[in-house]
């Protein structure tokens, strides 16, 4: 986390948008880690943003782009619905919870079901920040 957030009052809440990105973050990565290092920082009331590639429906069309991405610089890592709502591990995760992306505006509906191959979420940090007595030291790591 060198460099990140030099210009952020991390005493104030922030947005953490991670749209697209966290599903080309390998298992041996460890997702949840890296996001927990954001959180432990984050001032109560920030918000964590998910969107994560996610399909049920069609197993063979999942494998085909599975392999195409396979051959990529950064491998697409497909998780289930559960996996990715653990990414919010810590965060109160808001209505509608973990869903397809449509559904957190669902009118007018453009989509039909089974054709979106993403999920989203959004959660707050409530309560205390884990840096509730923040001090100078704890603000250095992330510059």
């Amino acid at each position: 986390m060198a460099g990140t957030g030099a210009d952020l009052d991390w005493t104030q809440p922030v947005a953490l948008l991670l749209v697209a990105i966290v599903h080309f973050i390998q298992d041996h990565e460890n997702p949840q880690a890296i996001i927990s290092q954001y959180r432990n920082v984050m001032a109560a009331g920030s918000h964590l943003v998910v969107s994560h590639v996610h399909h049920q429906h069609d197993s063979e069309a999942v494998r085909r782009v599975a392999t195409v991405y396979a051959r990529a610089s950064a491998p697409l890592v497909f998780r289930t619905r559960e996996q990715i709502a653990g990414l919010f591990t810590g965060f109160e995760l808001l209505s509608p919870g973990v869903v397809p992306l449509p559904e957190w505006r669902p009118e007018p509906r453009p989509y039909p079901p089974g054709e979106v191959w993403g999920l989203a979420g959004v959660g707050r940090l409530a309560g205390l920040s884990a840096v509730a007595d923040w001090n100078t030291a704890s603000a250095g790591r992330l510059r």
